[in-house]
């Protein structure tokens, strides 16, 4: 990358890979594993989010790949498990 020094470039090369390599997985389980949840219900896509977190996936992505991107959301999943 032009301007950057070589491992900034490759450090952030790196986190772009990983971040498409935890989507695609996302994905890959969301359309095996997952498929037979309903995830307009609120209570089974809370479930497949704390399972795809228990597994090391980050929250972000989780929310992004579902097309939930409401901080509100976040909050409600948390917030029921105190």
């Amino acid at each position: 990358v032009k301007g950057m020094t070589s491992p900034f470039a490759e450090e952030l090369l790196r986190e772009s890979q990983t971040d498409e390599k935890q989507r695609a997985a996302i994905k890959q389980l969301l359309t095996t594993r997952y498929r037979s949840r309903n995830l307009k219900d609120f209570r089974e896509k809370r479930k497949v989010v704390s399972s795809l977190i228990r597994r090391g996936f980050d929250l972000s992505l989780i929310l992004d790949i579902l097309g939930d991107e409401e901080a509100d959301l976040t909050s409600k999943i948390f917030t029921s498990f105190e």
